[in-house]
């Protein structure tokens, strides 16, 4: 099936399907792009200079990859040399390091969560660099029995902001998101709940603008009859400080998208990416959409 056939099927067969949501956003073809195949699964976003950087989740390389801002072709591939990519699932670079999250968890039971670092002007320059291992754990989890999709300790989304890491759990069990903080520098720390809300679904990736004072928070619904992909955006100072900050949540279309990654470009918008799916009726390569977060205030319905 053609690509862009199957993008206006899958925004046809959303419309022909009727869901209680309380806001509603379409992302639109003429800003939305193909990913190469060498990043089918494409699991989180950081920008740079006019690049997409973006990995990779389990069981993929070792690498890191730049792409033009339209993600139409891969740049350069850097290795993280000293790292294995057990569940990469976010990315985020700040102050000139790179930080990479293995910290996937879908069955609940990883003792080894770990986030990489690297500095960013080596990974340029030489293609390659040692990173610095982040060691975390979750003090309030005793059970690391594989429940699968049943449990509140998977994370694919984190911040890098000052000296400090913060993490927005994809709690699978009662879709109450928390946010837990750990240092932003190498060594092994416990990472206590600070806050949590009711995500409505399932965070997978997450990007803060501190100028705009905005936290952005992406994710999907899986207790819908379709995958029904979201994003939260909080009007917030802090990416840790939740608490009393303006939160909006809109439901976004096409349906069946599987949103992974998200960052600020310098214009303002944002860059969000979904992964390939391929099962046995659906075909649908990986994506790079671009849009305005303002828009989501100006143009949603009830």
């Amino acid at each position: 099936m053609k690509r862009g056939l199957l993008f206006l099927g899958l925004i046809f067969l959303t419309q022909a399907i009727s869901f209680s949501q309380e806001f509603r956003f379409r992302l639109k073809k003429k800003d939305s792009y193909y990913m190469p195949d060498e990043v089918r699964e494409t699991s989180g976003l950081a920008y740079w200079n006019g690049h997409i950087i973006t990995h990779n989740d389990s069981g993929g390389k070792n690498e890191v990859y730049l792409l033009d801002t339209l993600g139409g072709e891969v740049k350069k591939t850097m290795i993280l040399k000293g790292s294995v990519n057990r569940d990469w699932e976010s990315v985020y670079l700040y102050n000139d390091k790179l930080y990479v999250g293995d910290f996937g968890n879908n069955m609940g039971s990883r003792k080894n969560l770990t986030i990489y670092t690297a500095d960013w002007n080596t990974l340029l320059e030489k293609g390659e660099a040692r990173v610095d291992s982040i060691l975390f754990y979750y003090p309030d989890q005793d059970d690391f029995s594989k429940q699968k999709h049943s449990h509140n300790f998977d994370c694919e989304a984190m911040v890098v902001y000052q000296d400090s890491i913060y993490l927005y759990s994809k709690s699978w069990k009662d879709k109450q998101t928390t946010v837990r903080v750990i240092p932003a520098a190498p060594g092994e720390y416990a990472a206590p709940v600070r806050y949590s809300f009711a995500a409505g679904g399932l965070i997978t990736g997450a990007a803060f603008h501190e100028e705009k004072k905005m936290l952005v928070l992406i994710g999907y619904n899986l207790d819908t009859p379709v995958l029904r992909p979201f994003v939260w955006v909080f009007n917030a100072a802090h990416p840790g400080k939740l608490a009393g900050a303006n939160g909006l949540q809109v439901s976004l279309s096409p349906d069946f998208t599987q949103i992974e990654g998200v960052t600020f470009l310098p214009s303002g918008r944002l860059a969000i990416s979904a992964e390939a799916i391929h099962e046995k009726l659906l075909d649908i390569p990986a994506a790079l959409f671009l849009v305005k977060p303002e828009d989501f205030f100006e143009k949603v319905k009830p």
